[in-house]
């Protein structure tokens, strides 16, 4: 009986730990970041066109995400790292669709 003690009282750590305020509003934040970027790289693969993104906007974006990627590591917010480094990898994927596509806009 004590080992299914011992597994229950282990659950219920792991339970409470994640359970947190700061776990469920780093999840929703994780989550609504990522969804902002992902339709844009969609959308402009489609259209092969980025005429009306602005690259400051997502020169900002890189580097807000580059920044909440280092605050995340630093502050061992893994919630923060993880979505900041699927934003970053996003954004990167955004400039680059900018500037292939720009140049065929120009032709």
């Amino acid at each position: 009986m004590t080992a299914v003690t011992t597994v229950i009282s282990a659950i219920s750590q792991v339970y409470e730990s994640y359970l947190t305020t700061e776990w469920v509003f780093g999840t929703i934040a994780s989550i609504t970041t990522v969804i902002g970027i992902i339709p844009q790289v969609y959308k402009s693969y489609k259209i092969k066109s980025m005429r009306d993104v602005s690259m400051t906007m997502l020169i900002n974006y890189f580097i807000c995400s580059v920044s909440w990627l280092i605050y995340g590591y630093c502050a061992d917010a893994k919630f923060v790292m993880w979505s900041n480094v699927i934003c970053t990898a996003t954004s990167i994927i955004c400039i680059m669709q900018k500037c292939k596509y720009d140049k065929i806009d120009k032709r």
